[in-house]
């Protein structure tokens, strides 16, 4: 939900790095986002986050006037503060004003904050207004914290004042990056519903809301990075909709996992769009991985078998798509743009290429539960671990 346009300043690799983990996610209004009422002319929100294994400083944030699919046809108004410690207020800046406005489809970068260095693992907070003229509208892309964050109507609440917490959905920032004091790698996870951790302990609202999925518990305060994860995502929605917004931004990252495939079984092999995406990334110099695809089945006993389920009519373009990746043994194996796979099907498939979840490892047969999500994830990790310093 991002790009450059009005106010472009470049982003380029390392040092930028992601300041904390920021979900990219379709809570709780959709993944087209929701549309204010055309009379709330400003909404303050508060969004809670933390900063990654780095202590960052020169802080940016990042906004777009559009989601998914659709821009935004009204001009919006922007002022942004960074509330840290609680109740101080650092103002954010574009160009050295104190705001900024963004035209339809259109997406600014602040400034650098440089009177503030965070630690490591530390809190903060985000506090952007958006404001229009009567009768126009913003977009509601994010959600907040059950606590921690909230979001307040009809004054802006930038530099003083209190909002209450509350779960809701909200105009916030897009990405919030900095200058790390420590050089590491920085991953990128693309992902859809898997990512995101749907059928997940953490799934949903509250402080571990960025805990879940495969990308949470693997990623997340691990290394700096980026979480691009919406429910139904496919290789041609992410090409078309995110990539020409996002690609600037995703120069900040040194690598890139890929969780796409679970919406595309039945049009996986052979498909350009995925060798779209990783050209893209890789003409940026991303090292990028594609995880294998877990299966898809129906069943008569809530999966608590696999006798009683059945698996996809599509399944052997999934299989075929995954021994694709297997036969990657080198970086660019055979002309691919990929630099290796990462074998996340083995870990919940009930024999590999079976079309079968393990017993217990799903509670709808596409996503998977607090059982196997620990080791999906665990296969990402096994990655992260082997991933040297920058």
């Amino acid at each position: 939900m991002i790009g450059l346009g009005i106010h472009r300043q470049t982003v380029q690799g390392p040092p930028w790095q992601p300041a904390c983990s920021l979900l990219m996610s379709d809570f709780p209004a959709g993944g087209s986002g929701q549309l204010s009422n055309g009379t709330d002319l400003h909404e303050t929100c508060r969004r809670k986050h933390i900063t990654g294994p780095n202590p960052v400083t020169d802080i940016r944030f990042a906004w777009g006037n559009w989601v998914p699919g659709t821009d935004n046809p009204d001009t919006i108004t922007i002022t942004a503060s960074i509330e840290y410690p609680a109740g101080t207020f650092t103002q954010v800046r574009f160009g050295g004003a104190s705001s900024i406005d963004v035209a339809s489809g259109a997406q600014v970068m602040s400034d650098m904050v440089r009177e503030l260095s965070i630690p490591a693992n530390t809190t903060f907070w985000e506090r952007t207004c958006v404001s229009v003229a009567s009768g126009k509208k913003f977009y509601r892309a994010f959600g907040t914290h059950s606590s921690g964050s909230g979001v307040s109507t009809g004054s802006d609440l930038t530099m003083s004042g209190t909002i209450a917490d509350s779960i809701t959905s909200c105009f916030g920032a897009d990405a919030v990056i900095g200058t790390p004091t420590i050089l590491s790698s920085t991953i990128l996870c693309i992902g859809d519903s898997i990512g995101v951790g749907s059928g997940d302990t953490f799934g949903g609202f509250g402080d571990n809301l960025l805990a879940g999925g495969i990308f949470g518990r693997a990623v997340v305060n691990v290394l700096p990075n980026f979480l691009w994860s919406q429910t139904g995502y496919r290789a041609q929605s992410f090409n078309i909709q995110i990539w020409p917004k996002l690609s600037y931004l995703a120069q900040c990252c040194t690598h890139c996992v890929i969780n796409l495939g679970s919406n595309d079984i039945g049009g996986l092999n052979g498909s350009t769009d995925y060798s779209t995406l990783w050209t893209n990334l890789n003409n940026l110099g991303i090292k990028v991985y594609q995880c294998t695809c877990p299966p898809r089945t129906t069943s008569t006993d809530g999966w608590v078998t696999t006798g009683n389920q059945t698996k996809n009519v599509s399944d052997a373009d999934r299989v075929l798509f995954n021994n694709a990746m297997r036969a990657i043994t080198s970086p660019h194996a055979a002309g691919s743009t990929l630099t290796g796979f990462i074998e996340v099907a083995d870990t919940v498939e009930s024999a590999r290429d079976s079309g079968l979840w393990k017993a217990n490892y799903t509670a709808d047969g596409i996503h998977g539960n607090a059982t196997s999500y620990p080791l999906m994830a665990a296969a990402v990790t096994t990655l992260l671990n082997t991933l040297a310093v920058n």
